[in-house]
């Protein structure tokens, strides 16, 4: 069963174990039921996708991340575990329609930059480079609806 935890936003964790309810906030502090014993949190800071939270509680420091249904699909696909340090080609980790390249032929990147936004299930998934290297040739356009598996950049060391 999912439970939601308010804080400015809604966010729902699949962990059945989270129970938490928003008594009041107080400045930068949230003051909160957390399976029955009243706790005070605060934000310190969310990442920039808006996925990672870091949380201060009474002493102690959480980091939160938050995986929406594509995530846990890519995860299950076992995409996420792909080696960091290598650039490789890019290829669709699942079928959806090409939204936006971020980046043109001849462009160097690095661990990380943003290639394309590719729409699958009604989200978007921000495709980026496993490691540092060139962009050598873009197979697709924006509006382009792509297979699984479909190679979509070329890239070279």
């Amino acid at each position: 069963m999912s439970k939601k935890f308010h804080v400015n936003e809604e966010f729902e964790f699949n962990d059945s174990e989270m129970n938490a309810e928003l008594l009041h906030r107080e400045g930068d502090w949230f003051h909160l039921l957390v399976n029955g014993q009243k706790r005070k949190a605060r934000l310190d800071s969310v990442s920039a996708d808006g996925k990672t939270f870091h949380v201060r509680t009474e002493g102690e420091f959480f980091t939160v991340n938050v995986k929406n249904d594509l995530d846990q699909l890519v995860d299950q696909m076992g995409l996420s575990n792909l080696d960091d340090s290598a650039v490789g080609d890019v290829e669709a980790p699942m079928p959806g329609k090409v939204l936006e390249v971020r980046v043109s032929e001849g462009d160097e990147v690095t661990a990380g930059t943003p290639l394309m936004v590719l729409e699958a299930m009604k989200m978007e998934n921000v495709l980026k480079a496993t490691g540092a290297g060139k962009v050598q040739k873009i197979l697709v356009e924006k509006g382009i609806t792509v297979d699984k598996g479909q190679l979509l950049i070329e890239m070279t060391s």
